[in-house]
């Protein structure tokens, strides 16, 4: 239950502030966005203003924040990625309330946004897969689903077309869909003229030291935790063949079913509508591995060699077996490959030899894609 639900003028203002840091600007800001959109939002200040964004006085919301608004409706049949490259984007959505042979196909490329004018913008320049699906999405919802955000527009496409900065653009942009960029180096500032030194000044004469206190006796120290030698057991799921296996697996994992969701929404996967083996791909790629699961990744993160490699770093710190020399192609080449996660997370707590064992073992699973032996053999170190 949410504490930032206010009921008054007054304690939507006080609750602003707070979540503003006390910046009135800011706190005037998230008002604005919670009267246009806080009803979809439950009445919930804090989450309308992870949603929402006041660009010069134009409340918006980001293009998943829609999506959310649509699903929340009860509208939606299916919403779903078809395609999707730095080229273009390709989407179809269909209505619950429509027959059942019904579906829209919406398709937005780059091209599309080259005749608009918009690619130009830094935007575009660092990050056009993202803002392909942008576009690609916030058409088709309103195109489908008008009942449900007719007028609403997204923080990206109103930066587009709103006059500010290339860089202040970017960034709003960036936030809107998740992401991070880079700000451009500050030329180096000029260095000060030294300052003529103080004249010394009078030391102050010796003050009596005061009469040294007895100290407690230590407290005696916790005794070490023991790590556990019994090896996790692999996932006791194989083929996903409905929720009910999916949530057996997320358990086994201790994933909460919320975070699936909350990931599966982010991507636009109907987790119920997909093949047994797209959900065990979609469980294998996105969710077993909590720093996949909590960074707001594109489909294929791991070329990008300025995204991967500090996610490949987390990864190794959650599964210390991952080798040494292993990069985010061979991360990627595996990432929906059950053997190479199920390897990983049950050899998770390995320390010292076992683990050096384990890092030689996981070597061959990455280059021949791994087996029940090799699982075997890493579950007995």
């Amino acid at each position: 239950m949410s504490i930032f639900v206010p009921t008054n003028i007054q304690e939507l203002q006080e609750m602003a502030m707070l979540l503003t840091n006390g910046n009135q600007r800011d706190a005037l800001s998230l008002i604005q966005v919670f009267a246009a959109f806080g009803d979809h939002f439950g009445g919930d200040l804090g989450r309308t203003w992870t949603q929402g964004y006041s660009l010069r006085g134009k409340p918006t919301l980001n293009a998943d924040a829609m999506a959310g608004i649509c699903r929340s409706s009860g509208l939606v049949a299916f919403i779903r990625t078809v395609s999707w490259d730095h080229e273009h984007c390709v989407m179809e959505m269909a209505r619950r309330d429509e027959p059942m042979d019904v579906m829209h196909r919406f398709t937005y490329t780059f091209e599309m946004a080259q005749n608009q004018g918009l690619t130009n913008n830094r935007n575009w320049k660092t990050m056009p897969m993202q803002m392909l699906r942008a576009r690609c999405l916030t058409m088709g919802l309103r195109a489908v689903f008008p009942d449900a955000v007719s007028g609403i527009y997204s923080a990206d496409e109103i930066a587009d077309n709103t006059n500010m900065s290339d860089d202040e653009r970017a960034e709003i942009s960036a936030q809107a869909l998740g992401e991070e960029i880079k700000k451009p180096s500050r030329a180096p500032q000029a260095q000060r003229a030294p300052q003529p030194s103080r004249a010394p000044q009078p030391s102050r004469p010796p003050q009596p030291s005061a009469p040294v206190q007895p100290q407690p006796a230590p407290e005696p120290s916790a005794p070490p935790q023991q790590v556990s030698d019994e090896p996790k057991r692999p996932t006791p799921v194989r083929d996903f063949k409905s929720m009910k296996e999916l949530a057996t697996a997320l358990d086994h994992h201790s994933i909460s079913k919320s975070e699936a969701i909350d990931v599966a929404n982010r991507l636009l996967v109907d987790l119920e509508g997909i093949s047994a083996e797209q959900r065990r791909d979609f469980f294998y790629s996105w969710l077993i591995s909590s720093t996949i699961r909590s960074s707001r990744l594109s489909p294929e993160w791991w070329r990008d060699m300025g995204t991967s490699k500090p996610i490949v770093k987390k990864i190794r710190d959650e599964f210390p077996a991952l080798p040494l020399d292993a990069d985010s192609r061979a991360v990627g080449k595996n990432l929906s490959n059950p053997y190479f996660w199920e390897s990983l997370s049950i050899s998770a707590h390995y320390e010292g030899e076992k683990l050096e064992q384990a890092r030689q073992l996981m070597s061959e699973v990455i280059s021949t894609g791994g087996d029940d032996r090799l699982l075997a053999q890493l579950s007995r170190l």
